[in-house]
C-alpha cells in the first residue's frame, strides 16, 4: 500500500480498482493527490471520479469539497458492484445533490475546530438522504 497525505487507503480500494480493469474500464488511482479523490475511471462512454469508502468509513470535508465542487460525474462507492452499477448506469451525483454537499461541508468546517474535520459515511447519507 501506498502511502496517503489524508490517511489510508479504505480496505475495498484493491478489490474496487482491479474488478473495474477486469470489467474493461481504464482506471487511474490517484488518491495519493492531496485533497483529490481515490479513482478516475473512463470507458468509451465515460469518464468519472470515484470515492471509495467502506460502510464505516469516513470522509475528509476536504474531500467533500472536492466532490461537491467536481463539474464533472462523481460518486462514491463501497464495494466492486457498487462501482459497476454505478458507472454503468450512470448514477452520479446530481448539481443539486453536489450543493447539497458543499453545504454540509461547509456547516462542519463551522462547527468544528479541526482543521480537515471528519465525518462518517452514515452521517452524511442520513443528512443529504443519499
Amino acid at each position: 500500500m501506498r502511502a496517503r497525505k489524508f490517511g489510508h487507503l479504505d480496505e475495498n480500494h484493491h478489490e474496487i480498482a482491479n474488478a473495474l480493469r477486469k470489467a474493461g474500464y481504464s482506471v487511474g488511482e490517484v488518491s495519493s493527490a492531496a485533497n483529490f479523490l481515490d479513482l478516475v475511471v473512463s470507458s468509451s462512454h465515460t469518464t468519472a471520479i470515484l470515492e471509495i469508502k467502506t460502510e464505516t468509513g469516513k470522509f475528509y470535508i476536504s474531500q467533500l469539497e472536492t466532490i461537491g465542487n467536481w463539474k464533472g460525474n462523481v460518486c462514491f462507492v463501497q464495494s466492486a458492484e457498487d462501482a459497476l452499477e454505478k458507472l454503468k448506469t450512470h448514477k452520479f451525483l446530481t448539481d443539486l445533490e453536489k450543493e447539497k454537499i458543499l453545504q454540509f461541508a461547509f456547516r462542519q468546517r463551522l462547527k468544528s475546530k479541526a482543521k480537515n474535520p471528519q465525518v462518517t459515511v452514515k452521517h452524511l447519507e442520513k443528512e443529504l438522504n443519499l
